[in-house]
Order: structure tokens, then sequence, then C-alpha cells
């Protein structure tokens, strides 16, 4: 029952590792998009003052 119990809880693990891993993908697609529009507008504010 406890070794069952154990495999479970690392299936689970390893779910959530590869849930992380494509939630942190996404994290970091949404971050580098954001960096860019920031950089972006810095850039036209600069031209145009």
């Amino acid at each position: 029952m406890m070794q069952y119990s154990r495999q479970g809880l690392y299936i689970e693990r390893k779910k959530n590792s590869k849930h992380r891993l494509t939630s942190g993908k996404k994290s970091v697609d949404w971050v580098n998009i954001f960096l860019f529009v920031l950089l972006f507008v810095v850039v036209i504010l600069f031209i145009v003052t």
C-alpha cells in the first residue's frame, strides 16, 4: 500500500513537473513579448521626443 501511494505520488510529480515546464515556457514567452513591446515603445518615445 505504501509502495503504491509512493508510485502515485511519483507519477503525480512527473505530471506536475511536465505542466510546470510548459507553463514556464509560456510565461517566458510572455515575458519576452512584454520586454520586446516595452523596448519598442521606449524606442518610439525616444524618436518622437
